[in-house]
């Protein structure tokens, strides 16, 4: 009977052929891999949104200050604007903290 892999056991997979630098058809044949189930992951993984690759304890809460007039007249605000070197995002309060972090984050290996 053949062994079914989950998908982090799949990203785990692909994350070790990244580092390797092997072609995919060696990568594969040192594993007993088809393939063009490789290359499927791969595109799977890849295409998958970034947030929903990150687990909640990968997120990091940092400190901000709040400003702007919204904070001065006691207001909320219903959008925040994060500042990235020359890029800034503007999110929806309530946004999901993981998939704003894992933005952050691929904006700062960008810039």
């Amino acid at each position: 009977m053949r062994k079914r892999r989950d998908s982090g056991r799949w990203a785990a997979i692909v994350a070790t052929y990244e580092k390797s630098g092997k072609s995919v058809p060696a990568f594969c044949a040192e594993r007993r891999l088809k393939v063009s189930t490789f290359k499927w992951w791969r595109w799977r993984l890849r295409s998958a949104p970034v947030a929903a690759a990150r687990t909640p304890s990968e997120v990091r809460l940092i400190p901000v200050d709040v400003v702007g007039l919204a904070a001065a007249r006691g207001t909320e605000p219903t959008s925040i604007e994060i500042c990235v070197s020359n890029v800034s995002v503007r999110v929806e309060v309530g946004t999901d903290a993981t998939y704003v972090a894992a933005l952050v984050a691929e904006l700062r290996s960008r810039c």
